[in-house]
């Protein structure tokens, strides 16, 4: 009869075969897993990074564009709600607005629009309004008179005789002229720039003796060159050769 004796050694060793190998499998499976999480991430955005570059340089995004020209040369189809669009042909032949201000004539053309004012000095508030050098206003109400206060030049300034932007055509005045004494008028938008009644700049025009205010009569001063504007002045220069004899402006109007 055979009795078979293990050797423990060797089971022992069968043993410990098994566990190391096992123990490196392990390590092996674990360093795998490391080294994919750390490298392969990276990788696949660096590739889609290169991908995504590859389709911008080789297949760019395109935005496209059109130039649209507009042209309205008239506006005689008056205000109105309707919306020009170019896809309905309205780019040319569109003569219609929205809104303008009550100071804009729109028709063919567009401009502002002008009228006519009337202003009449004839008492001494009106005289006083203004600025004097060399004159002087006598009596009061519609006695009143502008005289020169020496013998030497005087001059007055009128105040503003307009209200909004106006246009004028005439001057009109009341005058004494007497024999030896003179009286000329110069007019100014802004008191800096002077011109004679036909706008010739820093030129005196003369006024003659008698009454120049009837509207439309031809003794008026007429008055061209002058724009539309919202202030007008009048500058008079008297000259006289002693205060016995002295030239008298009694009113003034412009229309």
């Amino acid at each position: 009869m055979k009795v078979k004796v293990k050797n423990k050694r060797q089971e022992t060793g069968k043993v410990f075969l098994k566990k190391s190998l096992s123990q490196k499998s392990k390590r092996a499976n674990n360093f795998f897993d490391f080294n994919f999480k750390k490298h392969a991430i990276p990788v696949f955005i660096s590739f889609a990074l290169v991908v995504f570059a590859v389709l911008a340089i080789f297949n760019p995004l395109k935005i496209l564009g059109a130039t649209i020209t507009f042209v309205q040369s008239s506006w005689a189809g008056g205000a109105h709600a309707d919306t020009a669009d170019d896809k309905a042909g309205n780019q040319t032949g569109w003569t219609k607005y929205s809104s303008a201000d009550a100071s804009i004539s729109a028709g063919s053309n567009i401009a502002l629009t002008t009228g006519q004012q009337t202003n009449t000095q004839t008492n001494d508030t009106d005289f006083n309004a203004g600025t004097f050098l060399g004159t002087a206003v006598t009596d009061t109400d519609t006695s009143a008179s502008v005289l020169i206060s020496s013998y030497n030049l005087g001059s007055i300034y009128s105040g503003n005789l307009v209200s909004g932007s106006q246009t004028f055509s005439y001057f009109g005045y009341n005058a004494t002229i007497r024999a030896g004494t003179t009286m000329q008028i110069m007019f100014s938008e802004d008191l800096v720039n002077w011109y004679s009644a036909n706008h010739t700049q820093n030129t005196w025009t003369p006024l003659q003796n008698g009454d120049h205010t009837v509207v439309g009569n031809d003794s008026n001063l007429n008055l061209s060159g002058f724009p539309a504007s919202s202030t007008f002045y009048y500058q008079i220069s008297i000259t006289a050769a002693s205060l016995s004899s002295v030239p008298i402006l009694t009113s003034s109007q412009v229309h």
